[in-house]
């Protein structure tokens, strides 16, 4: 798999800008529990391919330009960056014991969200909706789908979900994350 650079993604110069407040937690704390999920899916890779990207995605994330806690759109925009990243770089056909381990994050996690109705309603959508965790395809357009259904709830414009490649791994095909 090559690496590319997207401009949402890494800044010009290759480094790591931005900063944390006191009284957060560690960025390194924070980017090493939210990788965990995705070091059990690629072991013995090393960080200088889409990892590195994933690793970008997180600090950014932790970038707060204020000291207050933040706010459930701003938790929902951050865990969709997450999840979509996440699910964009499994592996394409994810081993039995993979399988699981995806299907179990996604019940773990839809209860410790914390956003209770948030998660309540994650809940109730895995029931409806089981994770789709055969192929690497099939898990980014059964999260792209759950996570349209959200938006309709929120009255916010579906996303097309057979662009989930261009949006969260390779870049838009117009060349714009070269």
């Amino acid at each position: 798999m090559e690496y590319r650079r997207c401009s949402s993604c890494i800044p010009e110069s290759g480094a790591l800008t931005g900063y944390y407040q006191p009284g957060q937690l560690s960025p390194g704390f924070l980017a090493s529990l939210l990788l965990l999920p995705l070091l059990l899916f690629h072991p013995g890779l090393g960080l200088a391919k889409a990892e590195l990207c994933f690793l970008v995605t997180i600090w950014n994330m932790l970038q707060v330009s204020h000291e207050c806690p933040v706010d459930k759109e701003e938790l929902g925009r951050s865990t969709w960056t997450f999840l979509h990243t996440m699910t964009a770089y499994l592996p394409e056909k994810p081993s039995p014991q993979e399988q699981d381990k995806l299907s179990n994050f996604f019940q773990i996690f839809s209860r410790v969200y914390p956003c209770a109705e948030c998660s309540q309603d994650f809940q109730k959508d895995i029931e409806k909706h089981p994770p789709q965790t055969k192929t690497r395809k099939q898990l980014c357009k059964w999260l792209c789908e759950a996570h349209n259904r959200v938006n309709v709830k929120l009255g916010k414009p579906k996303f097309d979900c057979s662009l989930v490649d261009e949006r969260w791994r390779d870049g838009w095909k117009d060349g714009s994350c070269d």
